[in-house]
């Protein structure tokens, strides 16, 4: 607390007025004519001056407890808030996806390290810029998929498959997911899931076929005769 602070005002403006009430209390009742009477207006404004300087002592040592609570609440909620959004960056992080989020603005808010490696980007580069800020051949994707994501910014969550490039260069297929983010009746922004399919697609083509030829019918056996 400083002298500037309200409830510092308050208390010594509190402390003037006891002193001022005291003095006028004992003038009325012993008067100032006399030594005895002075002696006891000064005894009586002290008094008024130690109770309400006590006061003020309780009150600011009141205030600071609540102050010290309220410190311990705040820093409760934040290591509080740290540690779930630590346990939600594990969680994403350990995904074999590519997980963003995306606001109406078209900038990215989320990225998880399967984003980032996949196409070599570090998320400092990646958060709070839109994707078409990052030159080629980022802006040439963001026309692509333009709209998808305004379809998705209406409400409607997009799914579809696509030809990609690995990070290794070789051409894949991936399986993308576009979720709304509804906050109330507002899409807010949009959650992205990207999947690799090369790996399901060249498993099922080594996989053998079944033949799709019928098969032949087989021929009735003759009933079973003893002689």
């Amino acid at each position: 607390m400083t002298e500037n602070d309200p409830h510092v005002r308050r208390q010594q403006a509190a402390l003037i007025c006891g002193v001022a009430v005291a003095a006028a209390l004992a003038a009325t009742l012993f008067g100032f004519a006399s030594t005895g009477g002075i002696a006891a207006a000064m005894m009586a404004a002290l008094l008024a001056v130690a109770l309400t300087a006590s006061a003020m002592a309780y009150e600011r040592a009141r205030a600071a407890r609540a102050t010290l609570r309220q410190q311990a609440h705040l820093e409760r909620a934040l290591a509080d808030r740290r540690a779930a959004e630590d346990f939600l960056r594990l969680v994403a992080d350990s995904l074999p996806a590519r997980l963003s989020y995306w606001d109406r603005d078209n900038r990215c808010r989320f990225a998880n390290r399967g984003f980032c490696e996949w196409h070599g980007i570090g998320a400092d580069r990646i958060l709070g810029r839109r994707i078409a800020d990052l030159g080629a051949p980022w802006d040439r994707r963001a026309r692509a998929n333009a709209p998808r994501v305004e379809a998705v910014l209406a409400g409607r969550t997009q799914r579809f498959e696509r030809d990609d490039t690995a990070p290794d260069g070789q051409p894949c297929v991936s399986l993308a997911y576009y979720v709304p983010d509804w906050r109330g009746d507002e899409v807010v922004g949009f959650i992205v899931l990207a999947t690799d399919l090369s790996a399901e697609r060249r498993a099922s083509a080594s996989s053998p076929r079944r033949s799709s030829a019928p098969r032949p019918r087989r021929r009735p056996r003759a009933p079973f005769s003893p002689t």
